[in-house]
């Protein structure tokens, strides 16, 4: 299957997002055998379409039209319909591509998948998955018809580099009516970032004792660049000072977590924003961490604390408990199955059994930890100790 990768330019520079639509073109592409074309619209120059090849781009297409310039959503379906030879064309999910995508569906007569987080291809079928139901819940679809139109949400497929050849080829413009003509774009009288060029998108809540260290710290991470705190950790009751390169911020349970790199450590490390005692920028570069590492160290396990060694804790809930427990996610790899006698079990990784410990004693006599044995012992010495006070 041979994917077309429509991209995106402003002032003449492609845009970040660029680079994710084609990483999501050329997973598709390599896995059916195929080449990945992209497709840029220009009014002029535009910088850094050398580098397309790097990113995954067989061969790079340039539409070249005055009207271009600003953008013509008009010609840029008339020219996006008019290539040939493609099993799917792939945008971004961004103002213009929300755009252009449905127009350029309708021109083809294709199916049309919106704001994709996930896809595949299996057998010449593209199956794709994305949030419904403002993000509670996910669905996963298989798109039929000889060509598919999906648009990926940003910062979603991160960019790969590939080595292919970045061909350049110019390509023809028929004649289109525009129905819509840009006269001008707008910008801000403040410099503001555009959230789908953003590594990461940040929002604040509840839950947060210093509004000035989130505002700070997202900042940072947004700017890439290092942190001085004084944290405090509640188990061992001391403040340490320590410089950090934030990478995400997560909320979880009514509070904010920053995910960083530790240079105190040096690893990687979850502070409570609630926790930070103060915090005051370091002009020097953050260090990168990448998605994939974070998410083996902090995400692997059970809850918010992080470690490299997993286990899995084996639960067993009556068949009082298993009506509500059965409705419940304590891990996206949770195992679960229903026991002869009504109960239920759920196998769940941990890496510390720190929250799994509470989520377990929540339920008291209604769940038997099976295994492993240290997690076993623990929450019976917990158990015993409750009991104690009652004596």
């Amino acid at each position: 299957m041979n994917v077309l990768a429509v991209l995106e330019q402003r002032d003449g520079a492609l845009r970040k997002v660029s680079h994710e639509v084609l990483a999501a073109a050329r997973r598709l592409a390599d896995a059916s055998g195929g080449s990945v074309h992209a497709l840029v619209f220009a009014g002029g120059d535009v910088s850094g379409l050398d580098q397309l090849g790097r990113f995954g781009a067989d061969v790079v297409k340039v539409a070249m039209h005055e009207a271009f310039a600003l953008g013509s959503p008009d010609g840029a379906a008339t020219v996006a319909a008019a290539q040939s030879g493609y099993g799917a064309v792939v945008l971004a999910a961004t103002a213009q591509g929300r755009d252009l995508a449905p127009r350029i569906a309708a021109r083809l007569g294709a199916p049309l998948a919106t704001d994709v987080t996930d896809l595949a291809a299996d057998g010449g079928k593209i199956t794709i998955t994305r949030p419904v139901y403002a993000g509670r819940a996910l669905q996963k679809a298989t798109l039929a018809g000889a060509v598919a139109v999906v648009s990926v949400r940003p910062n979603t497929f991160a960019p790969v580099e590939s080595g292919k050849a970045g061909t350049r080829e110019d390509v023809a413009v028929p004649a289109f009516t525009p129905r819509v003509t840009v006269k001008a774009i707008k910008k801000p009288e403040a410099a503001r970032l555009d959230v789908s060029e953003a590594t990461v998108v940040v929002s604040g809540g509840r839950g947060l004792k210093e509004p000035k260290h989130f505002a700070l710290v997202a900042s940072a991470v947004l700017g890439r660049k290092r942190v001085r705190i004084d944290y405090f950790n509640r188990t061992r009751n001391e403040t340490t000072q320590r410089e950090v390169s934030p990478q995400r911020l997560v909320h979880y349970r009514a509070n904010w977590y920053l995910d960083a790199w530790c240079h105190l450590r040096n690893d990687i490390r979850s502070f409570a924003l609630d926790a930070i005692r103060s915090a005051e920028p370091v002009d020097t570069r953050a260090k990168d961490v990448p998605d994939a590492r974070l998410d083996e160290v902090l995400a692997s396990g059970y809850g918010i604390f992080s470690g490299d060694k997993v286990q899995w804790a084996v639960l067993r809930f009556t068949p009082e408990r298993a009506r509500y427990v059965s409705q419940e996610e304590w891990h996206p790899k949770q195992r679960a199955k229903w026991l002869a006698d009504g109960g239920y079990q759920i196998e769940v990784p941990y890496a510390s059994e720190k929250e799994l410990a509470m989520d377990i004693l929540k339920h008291g006599a209604e769940v038997e930890v099976v295994g492993p044995k240290s997690l076993r012992e623990e929450i019976a010495k917990r158990l015993r100790q409750a009991a104690g006070r009652y004596d």
